[in-house]
């Protein structure tokens, strides 16, 4: 991994890239980059080297086009040599709480991911934000519990945040489940 100025005519947006950018927020970023260009070098964008994917950018898409609408020449990027697979997933990582999404291209790049047997949720992905892209309940694996297995059970669930508490709470209460929050 190093890091350098590239030539910004020699890079190529991810096809797949699922992010969009409305006018205005576009318009902000540009001014942004105008008015403190140093922060493209502390920020720099993610590119790929490996074999067949060379100058794709992984990471900071908006930020390439929005260069190029200022007519830079050049910008700071990190070189990465990875797979196509562990592109895609550090595109979505790089773009999740940010921006807004293209939701056919996310879709599509979520269920390549979900063929290579990615777990969806661990890119970051609760699964209520799975079921509106998807639109319908994604496919949970079978278990091989008994029907005795479903009694009562004393379980403890540790959330990462108060948003995943939040989620967590909101599908037991649309389960049926009883709990007491600790």
């Amino acid at each position: 991994m190093e890091t350098k100025l590239i030539k910004i005519n020699t890079l190529r947006t991810a096809e797949y890239n699922p992010r969009k950018i409305s006018d205005e927020k576009f318009e902000l970023l540009k001014t942004s980059i105008t008015e403190d260009p140093e922060f493209l070098k502390v920020r720099p964008i993610i590119v790929n080297t490996h074999k067949g994917r060379e100058n794709v950018v992984i990471g900071g898409n908006m930020r390439l086009k929005a260069a190029k609408a200022l007519g830079l020449k050049e910008i700071e990027a990190i070189l990465v040599d990875v797979p196509q697979k562990k592109e895609k997933l550090w595109n979505l990582k790089d773009n999740i709480g940010y921006g807004e999404w293209h939701n056919p291209l996310l879709k599509d790049l979520l269920l390549d991911l979900k063929d290579e047997e990615i777990i969806l949720e661990d890119i970051g992905f609760s699964q209520d934000e799975l079921t509106s892209i998807f639109d319908e309940q994604l496919e949970s694996p079978q278990n091989d519990f008994s029907e005795d297995f479903y009694q009562n059970h004393d379980v403890i669930v540790n959330c990462k945040n108060d948003r995943e508490r939040t989620l967590l709470v909101k599908k037991l209460n649309e389960m049926g489940y009883k709990y007491t929050l600790l």
